[in-house]
């Protein structure tokens, strides 16, 4: 009796040991599961952004009256005293001939956007971001008078710089690879010495092959 009573508990203890175990690695899978799964989510669903249709501006008057921009920076180096800010909804198009923020050739077209400005010596810088509604390649104009320049993710994708007037749009292009739904940073500038002024930004999607402005893709944060 006493031997078999011996082989029960030694049974009745293995049995128990084989419990916790399996308990203790349920729970360790678990804990192994919750670790794991934000960095997978992280990896393989990229949060995806919706624009608001709206992009910011700054107007500053010029520090030096006798120069022309050959790079954006030094078109920033150069801005001085800051006339006016905001952000707005009326950024120009979808067509050509409407006209806003972005897409501009008479004085009277960037007043109805930012209210009245100095007529020669100052510049517009526009800020905010560009979310693509596509996956592929877009191609981008920047046409303007005088000084202008296009720049995604702070790299510049198609400018004129110097003095001159406007050109008809796809004068000056740049194409950029990008992923729909993500966000890229956009910037654009441009610099008015004398004469007229102008800023026109339009962009081929990969599946059109017209030059537009889609408000949907554009956004001020």
């Amino acid at each position: 009796m006493e031997y078999s009573s011996y082989i029960l508990m030694i049974n009745f203890q293995e049995l128990i040991l084989k419990k916790i175990c399996f308990i203790f690695f349920l729970v360790l899978s678990k804990i192994i599961a919750q670790i794991a799964l934000p960095t997978f989510q992280g990896v393989h669903k990229p949060q995806s952004h919706t624009a608001n249709g709206q992009l910011n501006y700054e107007v500053h008057t010029s520090t030096s009256p006798t120069y022309y921009a050959d790079t954006y920076s030094e078109l920033i180096s150069k801005q001085g005293t800051l006339e006016t800010s905001g952000t707005t909804s009326s950024i120009g198009g979808p067509s050509t001939s409407d006209y806003g923020l972005i897409n501009f050739t008479h004085q009277s077209h960037l007043e109805s956007v930012v209210g009245d400005v100095s007529n020669d010596d100052f510049s517009v810088s526009v800020s905010g971001y560009f979310i693509p509604q596509e996956t592929g390649t877009y191609t981008f104009t920047c046409e303007g008078d005088d000084g202008v320049f296009f720049l995604l993710n702070g790299s510049v994708v198609a400018s004129h710089p110097g003095g001159h007037g406007t050109q008809s749009i796809g004068n000056h292009t740049g194409t950029e690879s990008l992923t729909a739904g993500t966000k890229y940073t956009l910037n654009a500038y441009m610099q008015e010495r004398g004469g007229g002024i102008g800023l026109r930004i339009f962009w081929k999607t990969p599946s059109n092959s017209n030059w537009t402005i889609h408000a949907s893709e554009i956004s001020s944060e």
